[in-house]
């Protein structure tokens, strides 16, 4: 299952006291543990025209291969889309062992009207179970890097 309607959205922690003087934002893109891994949900009111999934690591000087691309067309609002499956038992026992001797990570790439062509780099130092990419702002937390696909390309 790699597409979910109705998607389970970002729960904002309710015991979090937030001062009035500070306005609440609202997600617009989040990741979700899901069912068999991570889910990109569309929290927006658009459609997204694509999200595809490229993961990416290193140790040292040495890349690593592996891990599996994903690529959608037309993900609608509050629907969410596996970007990264569960590790398998092995891949997890390796992960305890020698994660730390690693750098992993995965880029998402999304293009729709309103945010145009755009790489999204989420924070993958800790697991990630929900985990907030963008707000309806167009801002980000400090940890979630977003490029404009424009000037990646011209780099």
């Amino acid at each position: 299952m790699n597409r979910i309607l109705n998607a389970p959205k970002f729960e904002e922690n309710p015991n979090i006291i937030r001062s009035p003087s500070i306005p609440k934002r609202y997600v617009l893109l989040s990741l979700v543990d899901g069912v068999n891994g991570l889910y990109l949900v569309n929290e927006s009111s658009e459609v997204l025209k694509s999200v595809s999934t490229a993961p990416w690591g290193f140790s040292g000087e040495l890349s690593l291969q592996g891990g599996e691309e994903f690529f959608y067309e037309d993900v609608q609002p509050g629907e969410g889309v596996l970007v990264q499956k569960d590790m398998s038992k092995e891949e997890f026992e390796n992960d305890i062992f020698y994660g730390k001797d690693f750098v992993k990570g995965l880029y998402i790439y999304l293009s729709s009207n309103k945010l145009g062509n755009i790489r999204i780099n989420p924070d993958s130092r800790n697991a990630v179970y929900e985990q907030i990419l963008m707000y309806t702002d167009l801002s980000s937390p400090s940890r979630v890097m977003i490029s404009d696909k424009g000037d990646i390309d011209d780099a």
